[in-house]
């Protein structure tokens, strides 16, 4: 089991329009997005169903605008793991995704 992601147009070329990750995946990003408090009620909900619930451009930018208000630092400190970079590579697309969605209607998550 797992998500897919999806950009909401699907005007995207497949590597920069999907995102997947397996259940244990989106568990991870969704306790870091909770740690760095990107997470309203409404997102919460939507990324813990893969119905394919669409996270909309509003929401995705209220997000990344506490997200850009973390020092980089920390974001490090909180989502690296010593000695394994997939961790902080994940973390990095996860967020570059979102960047992508906010001007394409945001993402179903399925």
């Amino acid at each position: 089991m797992g998500y897919d992601i999806y950009i909401a147009d699907n005007s995207l070329p497949e590597e920069e329009g999907y995102f997947r990750f397996n259940i244990f995946g989106m568990g991870w990003a969704f306790s870091k997005m909770n740690a760095f408090g990107m997470l309203t009620p409404e997102v919460a909900d939507k990324l813990s169903w893969n119905d394919g619930l669409r996270v909309n451009p509003r929401e995705i930018k209220a997000a990344l605008k506490i997200y850009d208000a973390i020092p980089r630092e920390q974001v490090v400190a909180v989502v690296d793991v010593p000695d394994d970079p997939w961790y902080l590579k994940k973390w990095d697309d996860w967020i570059a995704f979102w960047r992508r969605a906010q001007d394409h209607r945001g993402f179903h998550v399925w």
